[in-house]
């Protein structure tokens, strides 16, 4: 499933420091060739690595972990492939006189003739044992690794933020959040937070597109608009019925599936005449009122459900039986059909629906009466 971009502007590509961090990686994996004053051989490995890196941002490598994870793993071979033979070129020129001359002598005997630049200089200083020089390189590649894995924690402590704001309500302050955990210089971790802070702001991004419809008066968008916040939060947060949510999660989820219900129940006031297959609107309205006071019993949102379904039956069905009772007729049978079939929420509906029915039948047959005469 692709999600829409975070509203709010473009994630861009990271903070400078960041960027600044990962070049301090990548000097970290040439420490190699510092240690041994190579330092061609130190700006080559640098300029690699960065370049390695900006491919990873720029193909998102968080997408293909374990195939970059390879990649990172055949350049640090590289990278130790090349400093064994800068290592070799560092003894060559630190041999003795008479180490470097008989070393020429077996070379030469085989036919190689020892270049004189690797032969021993005077000025040269003592050369580094091996084993100092392996711990110093293999020390480089841990700061290397260990500055992929602080890197890496940057857009998951972003993405808990995002979360953390969500749960408050802020949605403004959580799209922030995801759009810092976002930023293309984290796909050089190989962190699979820019694509989950992408899908992590789906359920904000409802809410925004929600509250604009309904101030526009676009109830039906609203509703739907709303209905996928509540299926985006409850993926990420409600797992397992809430189990485990802790009591900001619950009370937020109760928030969103009030203003969910209560966008429906516009869509449904907004109508302008009822005809029998809307009943069906009625049964997702009233479903989603009981989930609420069901899933969130004691919460303040379940205590305005009785008022909100009383309201609703007098905009949508009382005042409509005053003005049109011979259509009302069929609102009320569909209403009462539905407390029979036990549908969730509908028991109170469906036993007002029954005490109302003579009366407006009733009136109706006057009116039908009236035309006739």
């Amino acid at each position: 499933m692709g999600f829409p971009a975070i509203p709010g502007g473009d994630p861009g590509s990271g903070d400078w420091y960041l960027w600044a961090a990962a070049l301090l990686v990548a000097c970290a994996a040439g420490t190699g060739f510092a240690v041994l004053r190579q330092w061609g051989g130190f700006v080559r490995a640098v300029v690699g690595v960065c370049a390695v890196f900006g491919i990873a941002v720029w193909s998102e490598a968080g997408d293909a972990p374990v195939l970059w994870t390879v990649l990172y793993a055949l350049t640090a071979v590289a990278l130790a492939a090349s400093w064994r033979k800068a290592w070799f070129r560092y003894r060559l020129g630190r041999m003795t006189p008479g180490e470097s001359e008989a070393l020429a002598e077996r070379l030469r005997a085989d036919g190689i003739l020892l270049p004189a630049s690797l032969r021993h200089s005077p000025a040269a200083p003592a050369r580094l044992p091996l084993r100092t020089a392996a711990l110093l390189v293999l020390a480089g590649l841990v700061a290397a690794g260990a500055g992929l894995a602080g890197l890496g924690l940057v857009p998951r402590a972003a993405l808990e933020d995002g979360g953390t704001a969500e749960k408050a309500g802020d949605c403004g302050a959580a799209l922030g959040h995801y759009r810092d955990a976002a930023a293309a210089v984290h796909a050089l971790t190989l962190s699979s937070a820019p694509g989950d802070a992408r899908a992590a702001s789906f359920s904000c991004t409802q809410v925004l597109s929600a509250g604009e419809a309904a101030g526009a008066g676009r109830h039906h968008e609203a509703a739907s608009a709303y209905g996928d916040a509540v299926l985006g939060f409850t993926a990420r947060f409600w797992r397992d019925g809430g189990r485990n949510a802790d009591a900001a999660t619950a009370s937020r989820l109760a928030v969103l599936r009030l203003a969910h219900a209560d966008a429906m129940a516009a869509a449904l006031s907004a109508t302008a005449r009822y005809r029998t297959g809307q009943v069906a609107g009625y049964r997702a309205l009233y479903e989603t009122y009981d989930a609420l006071v069901r899933e969130h019993p004691g919460s303040a949102q379940a205590g305005q459900v009785p008022a909100r379904l009383a309201a609703l039956y007098a905009t949508t069905v009382s005042a409509d039986a005053a003005r049109n009772p011979c259509p009302a007729v069929d609102k009320l049978n569909d209403l009462i059909t539905l407390a029979r079939e036990k549908a969730p929420g509908a028991e109170g509906p469906g036993a007002s629906a029954t005490k109302d029915l003579p009366a407006v039948r009733y009136r109706c047959a006057e009116q039908l009466y009236a035309k006739e005469d």
